[in-house]
């Protein structure tokens, strides 16, 4: 361990509940205590010091890790620690605690947007801003996306185009799908109508909580074989009793 870092090591072990309190200005004294666990680094070997802060917001980590110079490999080791944590918390039961987000979600989606603007590939580059819009979409207010995202960027994009086209097959498939079932509810109610009697509105309102095609023409079927309206209306009553199950 090189000396330089001893220093900073024993002010962070010695003024704990400060540092986090830099970090996390809402924090409270009570919630911040020590983590120790069999996967968190022992004092005399490494440097760093995790704090367990039992927000009643939401538990969270906090690890310091003590630098007196300058180390590339700091990241990589990083998110070796966290993964260590993670594995730690599950073995204790806490579940994993959430990772804090400190930048602002413009500042996300416009680093983000930056990067893979960079791509040469324009197809390439298009696929990502698509993919990266659907994400962000379902975490960020839609009129923040859309003012870095716009759609004629992403018009030409190969995976846009084919979900576009899928989107548009199945929603042709719903379509008639769904004109079938409407059309089998009307000859419901004409067959009502010209059998007994019975007003198409009130047969409408019932049938219409059937909305399988194959359970209607098994209905329809059924209601041919009856003799009288009572018979009629027992049959379609007992067939949305079942859906309704």
């Amino acid at each position: 361990m090189p000396k330089i870092d001893l220093p900073v090591k024993r002010l962070v072990q010695r003024c704990s509940y400060d540092w986090v309190k830099f970090l996390q200005p809402d924090c409270r004294q009570e919630w911040v205590k020590p983590f120790k666990s069999e996967y968190t680094p022992k004092i005399q070997s490494k440097l760093d010091d995790v704090f367990m802060v039992e927000d009643p917001g939401g538990a969270y980590l906090v690890n310091f890790e003590p630098m007196g110079y300058y180390d590339a490999a700091l990241p990589a080791r990083m998110m070796r620690y966290r993964s260590d944590l993670w594995e730690a918390t599950l073995q204790d039961k806490k579940d994993t605690p959430s990772i804090l987000q400190e930048e602002e979600p413009r500042q996300i989606l416009q680093e983000t947007f930056e990067v893979i603007n960079k791509v040469k590939d324009e197809a390439l580059r298009q696929d990502l801003l698509v993919v990266m819009g659907i994400l962000a979409g379902g975490k960020y207010a839609a009129e923040l996306v859309y003012s870095l995202i716009r759609r004629e960027m992403v018009m030409e994009s190969p995976i846009y185009q084919e979900w576009v086209k899928e989107e548009r097959i199945e929603a042709e498939a719903r379509g008639e799908a769904r004109g079938r079932i409407e059309k089998a509810w009307e000859d419901i109610c004409k067959f009502m109508v010209k059998r007994f009697g019975v007003d198409s509105g009130e047969t409408m309102q019932k049938i219409k909580q059937i909305p399988a095609l194959e359970i209607l023409d098994n209905l329809m079927e059924e209601l041919f074989a009856t003799n009288t309206q009572e018979e009629a209306r027992a049959i379609i009553d007992q067939y949305i009793a079942r859906v309704l199950q």
